[in-house]
C-alpha cells in the first residue's frame, strides 16, 4: 500500500523506505507506530504536535498548522 514516508523535521524534509523502519506492518502502519518509528530513525523523543497525511503511496508527516 505505501512505500515511503516524507517528514519535515528542524527544517529538513527527510525520505524514508517503510521497509527500513522499524513497523510491525511497514505496508500500512498506524500513525502512532509510523511516529514512534521515525522518533527512532530521527533519533528525537516525541513527534506529537505532527500529523500524518495518506497519499496514495506515500505518507507525510508535517508539523500541524496553528492557527490564531
Amino acid at each position: 500500500m505505501f512505500d515511503k514516508v516524507l517528514v519535515k523535521f528542524g527544517g529538513r524534509a527527510r525520505e524514508f523506505v517503510l521497509g527500513e523502519l522499524d513497523l510491525a506492518n511497514p505496508s500500512d502502519p498506524t500513525d502512532a507506530e509510523l511516529k514512534a518509528a521515525l522518533c527512532l530513525a530521527l533519533e528525537i523523543d516525541n513527534l506529537n504536535e505532527y500529523v500524518v497525511d495518506r497519499g496514495e503511496t506515500v505518507l507525510n508527516v508535517r508539523p500541524s498548522a496553528n492557527y490564531a
